[in-house]
């Protein structure tokens, strides 16, 4: 149809205003910058243990200068205060958000490291940079669409692909290592807010 645009977009509006993202504000600084580290997901399979999002946030504090904050969903508040105990106080556990503040929150982080869920699509919708981390799912299928982003994949290690639980030994998610997230997150930042 003649039509030569090749670039892709989401065009979710700006929220003016979200409850969430103020309080986050105000217990990292008005102007500090910070990362969002999701580790929750519905399918058991795509969550990357607690102790090692913990490790991350420290590593996000500790040797990138970004607050870490911890996203929580239904039924995940015991989650998010595992990564944040693991984190030795690093991470900052996130208030109650609805998805207009994920979109809000997303559009204001530096940056968000997440499995394949719903935080990590709305990060990549709004063009915060990301980490994403695949086991049982195709990031060439399910992954962001920026070149600069970075995915830590299994995929082509996973036996259960596209089931929700894992029913085969060693879990591919269980043998992504902090290193091999640390040295993604560093990638990324290294590529800056390029998005294409």
């Amino acid at each position: 149809v003649g039509i030569e645009d090749q670039r892709i977009r989401f065009p979710l509006a700006p929220v003016p205003d979200s409850a969430a993202l103020d309080t986050i504000r105000r217990r990292v600084g008005p102007d500090a910058p910070f990362a969002i580290v999701n580790a929750g997901a519905a399918w058991p399979n795509k969550r990357w243990p607690p102790e090692r999002y913990g490790a991350l946030a420290a590593f996000l504090r500790d040797a990138c200068g970004l607050t870490p904050i911890v996203l929580w969903g239904p039924g995940e508040e015991g989650l998010a205060a595992a990564v944040s105990a693991a984190s030795h106080d690093a991470a900052v556990i996130a208030p109650p958000t609805s998805v207009r503040d994920l979109v809000a929150i997303a559009r204001a982080a530096s940056l968000v490291v997440s499995g394949d869920t719903g935080p990590l699509h709305i990060a990549n919708a709004v063009g915060t940079p990301t980490v994403s981390l695949f086991g049982p799912t195709d990031p060439e299928r399910n992954g962001p669409f920026a070149d600069a982003d970075v995915c830590v994949s299994r995929f082509d290690r996973c036996g259960c692909h596209y089931d929700r639980r894992c029913h085969h030994q060693p879990w591919c998610m269980g043998e992504m290592t902090i290193d091999d997230v640390c040295a993604a997150v560093r990638q990324r930042i290294a590529a800056g807010d390029r998005r294409g």
